[in-house]
């Protein structure tokens, strides 16, 4: 089934609203990602284990698995730190959006494979590259693009690309 648009949308728009109502219940003003698994762990009775494994012949970066007790996450050793640190935070919007938390979602959206993975990238991007902060981040650098776009991946301990996506999505200006 394929998801449209105004489902992209709306699915963008939890996922965002998702990531900043737990940066604001963390309760600093850049939450990392040690901060997010300590408040998964408080608030949902499981520990998080990260396992960096080779993956490189598998067709993705990472996964999640829940146990009994505890997630367990893969991460691929291959990959660079940031996107490792992409990965992780993908990994842990799975479970933060698995958990019989509701976010408003339709059945026929975000419960699809493509709109759980929309839903984790972006959360992903929220959390890591706050909006606001990002936003401020970006406007305040008069920096060529290119430099611009490695300044900010600096800032946030992110990919380029991911920086890029972030830009992007957010509607500023690309060049």
């Amino acid at each position: 089934m394929k998801i449209k648009h105004m489902d992209y949308k709306r699915i963008n728009n939890n996922a965002e609203k998702t990531a900043q109502a737990i940066i604001d219940v963390i309760g600093k003003r850049r939450a990392s990602i040690l901060d997010l698994v300590k408040w998964i762990e408080e608030n949902y009775g499981r520990g998080v284990q990260v396992i960096s494994l080779d993956l490189s012949n598998k067709i993705c970066s990472g996964l999640v698995y829940p146990s009994k007790n505890y997630y367990e996450i893969w991460v691929d050793k291959n990959d660079p730190p940031e996107r490792q640190h992409f990965t992780l935070c993908h990994e842990l919007g799975h479970i933060v959006k698995d958990c019989n938390l509701s976010y408003g979602f339709f059945q026929e959206d975000a419960h699809t494979a493509k709109g759980t993975e929309r839903f984790c990238n972006r959360f992903a991007a929220a959390f890591l590259m706050p909006a606001k902060e990002f936003i401020s981040k970006w406007n305040n650098l008069s920096h060529p693009f290119l430099l611009k776009k490695y300044s900010v991946a600096k800032h946030f301990k992110v990919s380029k690309e991911a920086v890029h996506y972030r830009a992007k999505e957010l509607g500023l200006n690309l060049e």
